[in-house]
């Protein structure tokens, strides 16, 4: 995944981009999960917060890596979200730190 700049909106494809899926994937997702409400144009083009990406990353993190089914991402996302939000933030700090090891090993 590439790091996240600091701006207000991101659109579709910017999104696509930093989750490593499809334009269509995202758009499956908003309309799936009542918890993504990018902001549209006149024209009707998606602009996506930090919000809805930190979202998009929780269902992405539980569908794909965990294994749950929508319904499952769904019930676990409405049930307790400070939870899923302070266990993706392990999960992430986590995996830098395995990053950071790495770096180490290889330089040895």
């Amino acid at each position: 995944m590439q790091p996240i700049t600091e701006k207000i909106y991101y659109s579709i494809s910017e999104t696509a981009v930093m989750l490593d899926e499809s334009v269509t994937t995202v758009r499956f997702w908003e309309g799936a999960f009542e918890q993504i409400k990018p902001k549209k144009n006149k024209r009707g083009v998606r602009y996506f917060t930090q919000k809805d990406i930190e979202v998009l990353k929780q269902i992405k993190y539980f569908s794909r890596q965990q294994g749950y089914t929508l319904e499952g991402v769904k019930q676990k996302l409405s049930h307790n979200p400070n939870s899923v939000d302070k266990t993706l933030e392990v999960i992430n700090k986590l995996k830098a730190i395995r990053c950071y090891l790495t770096e180490i090993k290889e330089t040895l």
